[in-house]
């Protein structure tokens, strides 16, 4: 059994099938993580390994849900389990393979169920003033290059939780890497969400969402177990598109450096 923090939950986590360099790798990883106040109780999970894709509609990347195969959630006793594709040993991220970074996933959306936070494929920057940025958007859209223009602080560019709470909403970010990995998990106050967006001039031009684009953004960005939870993410989300201004950042990679237009832009809003 691993014990690690992976972000605003403590995850439990038992692997079977792991080859013994893959378990000395997560180990490796999960003492470089750093310590942080939790926003839920432990979930201890099995992970087991099988050579049969026992789904055909498994991705290794996720969009608008969690498709695990046999994944059973004991809301109760805080027991998650699932199985994972043994194929998914092959690939890796960082030091752990992804079999482990799904994993990890998995943990942080099992430990958000019924909670007042969420999970979303997103990056996140921390601003000067100490504010911070979701950058949501598909893969390949550019958010790692973007968050990387926005603040040199940056907290991962795979999964950021963002908590609901009585001043607004709060976002950290996560131990579960992509291209960027996170080396600091406080929260920070939700200053706003954007989507990267390529413009053929040099500057830089923000275009607000309508409520209605922003839903449509965010619902696709959030990561949970079933379609079927999409009514209690409606509700969740709809609370911060009222509150957290949301926009498309169009800019050029050769043109003008997009932080102090996004600044300007979030100054505007709160005036």
């Amino acid at each position: 059994m691993i014990q690690l923090c992976a972000g605003p939950a403590e995850l439990l986590l038992a692997f079977d099938g792991l080859q013994a360099h893959h378990e000395a790798s997560l180990n490796d990883w999960c003492s470089n993580l750093p310590n942080t106040a939790l926003w839920a109780d432990p979930v201890e999970m099995t992970v087991s390994l099988t050579s049969q894709e026992t789904s055909p509609r498994y991705r290794a990347r996720f969009d608008a849900y969690i498709d695990f195969p046999d994944l059973r959630w004991h809301a109760a006793s805080r027991q998650l389990a699932f199985t994972l594709p043994a194929s998914l040993l092959r690939g890796s991220c960082w030091t752990m393979c992804l079999a482990q970074r799904h994993a990890l996933l998995a943990g942080l959306v099992a430990a958000s169920q019924g909670s007042d936070w969420r999970c979303f494929h997103a990056a996140l920057a921390i601003l000067p003033n100490g504010g911070s940025v979701l950058v949501i958007g598909h893969s390949g859209a550019g958010k790692s290059t973007l968050v990387r223009r926005l603040s040199p602080d940056v907290r991962g560019d795979e999964i950021v939780a963002i908590r609901s709470c009585a001043h607004g909403f709060e976002a950290r970010g996560t131990a579960v890497p992509g291209e960027l990995r996170c080396h600091d998990f406080s929260a920070h106050p939700l200053a706003a969400v954007v989507l990267p967006g390529h413009a053929k001039s040099p500057e830089v031009y923000l275009e607000p969402l309508s409520p209605s684009q922003a839903m449509s953004e965010l619902l696709s960005a959030t990561i949970r177990f079933q379609a079927d939870a999409l009514l209690d993410d409606f509700d969740w989300l709809d609370k911060l598109v009222r509150q957290v201004p949301v926009a498309r950042l169009n800019w050029h990679l050769s043109g003008e450096l997009p932080a102090l237009p996004l600044q300007q832009f979030l100054a505007r809003s709160l005036g």
